[in-house]
């Protein structure tokens, strides 16, 4: 990186995008992908542990999302092993 006359930075040769396909961009801020299924589960999760305490009935909707939770998430965390796996034997 240079910077020119005006004080603004300028990249010298071209860089790979392939780094941030795991991000998100939220207006000017990069956040990872998986920080969307965190928040989405973290907030099901204690909704349906705070209904269970008080009713039996919550008790089958909280398995039901733990269990889809773990599974989501294993599966984006294959995916980028099987990624990384394939980018590193090409090389």
């Amino acid at each position: 990186m240079t910077q020119d006359r005006d004080g603004r930075y300028v990249a010298i040769r071209e860089a790979s995008t392939e780094i941030l396909q795991e991000y998100s961009r939220v207006g000017t801020t990069l956040v990872p992908r998986l920080l969307f299924f965190s928040f989405l589960f973290t907030i099901l999760v204690a909704f349906f542990s705070y209904q269970a305490l008080y009713s039996n009935g919550f008790t089958i909707y909280l398995v039901a999302t733990s269990i889809t939770m773990v599974a989501l998430l294993w599966y984006e965390t294959l995916r980028l092993w099987r990624r990384l796996v394939v980018e590193t034997s090409e090389k």
